[in-house]
């Protein structure tokens, strides 16, 4: 029974949990003897039997956790790939570590990264004007190669020769406000950003526009037109926009001389039966229009929802979100796993995949 529930878990697809009472599903605590002082015929107390199960449900836990994960995480490279959906892959380290040299030598090639000694990455990133931290690199697998995306979510530090560690923000922290101030600017002009959307809700709604078009155009001609509808896709979308020309585009959207941003969060349900759900939400405007941010204007959106004012507010200057716009664009910094430690790379083309801007 222990091996159908390992290779149960083996097999989970990404985002797929697997609970603890999984793990012990099909197990007989009774089946155990050396668990249990059991003579004879003579029957388990109910304490003695519930006893017995906590140590089952430790050793269990015990089992996947310090035993069977770390062999899974020292003999496999476990990834999810473009090709395979939600199926989770394994690759043998040995290979794992081909495929990776050879993508990293592909991207060094492409002249899209340039490989920097630590001592370097470290006077690049003094000179950043605001200040935007390195971040790791992860190789995905595709169909027709691999795809770089930076891990912009979380953080790294590199190796300065010293014994001091110090406590860096994800580069996607630290471009929260920046984010926030795009969208500000978004919202008050969409034509800006062209056809661009932010999500898959914002899809439908301009959807309805086309359809609701297209009728009233066969009810002037009373006649139907025939549609085509095509898939694009632009290669290396990321690793081949214009960085100077994206800095400069960037530059002229940012118009005020001051954001704010104010932090609220909506209690909402979705029926009288349904639990509450905490909706944390930001508002960003300049700071003329902090009546703009009144709770009072989203009451149209929800129902049986309850909105509480957050009591902090962050305020950037234009001055700040640019700087920090430039060392995104110009001087971010991953690092990649060597065979040898480290490897610190340089984005020369391009922008990262993973950043919180990609959307915009």
């Amino acid at each position: 029974q222990v091996v159908k529930s390992m290779t149960v878990y083996l097999n989970l697809r990404r985002a797929e949990a697997f609970p603890e009472k999984a793990i012990v599903s099909g197990i007989r605590v009774l089946d155990m003897k050396w668990l249990h002082s059991q003579q004879g015929g003579i029957k388990l107390s109910r304490t003695d039997h519930e006893s017995a199960t906590v140590l089952v449900r430790n050793i269990m836990r015990w089992l996947y956790y310090h035993f069977i994960n770390p062999i899974l995480r020292s003999t496999f490279y476990i990834t999810e790939t473009e090709f395979s959906g939600t199926r989770v892959l394994y690759y043998r380290r040995p290979v794992w570590m081909r495929i990776r040299n050879a993508s990293l030598d592909m991207l060094l090639s492409k002249e899209q990264y340039r490989e920097m000694s630590s001592a370097k990455a470290l006077r690049l990133l003094s000179k950043h004007n605001i200040g935007c931290p390195p971040a790791p690199l992860r190789i995905l697998p595709k169909k027709t190669g691999i795809r770089a995306i930076a891990m912009l979510s979380k953080t790294c530090e590199i190796d300065n020769g010293s014994n001091k560690r110090t406590k860096l923000l994800p580069p996607n922290k630290v471009m929260q406000s920046t984010f926030h101030a795009l969208r500000y600017e978004y919202e008050k002009k969409p034509a800006l950003f062209g056809a661009g959307v932010l999500g898959l809700t914002e899809v439908y709604p301009s959807f309805c526009s086309f359809v609701e078009a297209l009728k009233q155009l066969q009810t002037k001609s009373g006649s139907s037109q025939e549609l085509f509808f095509t898939s694009a896709d632009i290669k290396h979308c990321y690793d081949t926009i214009n960085q100077t020309r994206l800095s400069k585009l960037m530059r002229s959207m940012v118009t005020e001389e001051m954001y704010l941003t104010k932090d609220r969060f909506v209690l909402c349900s979705k029926g009288d039966n349904s639990a509450m759900r905490c909706m944390w939400k930001k508002k960003t405007c300049p700071p003329e229009q902090f009546s703009c941010s009144s709770p009072s204007k989203l009451a149209g959106q929800y129902s049986h929802a309850i909105f509480v004012d957050g009591m902090y507010c962050s305020m950037e200057t234009n001055r700040t979100i640019n700087g920090l716009l430039r060392d995104h664009i110009f001087g971010q910094v991953v690092v990649a796993n060597g065979n040898f430690g480290p490897r610190y790379l340089h984005q020369r083309n391009g922008i990262p995949q993973g950043s919180i801007l990609s959307s915009m």
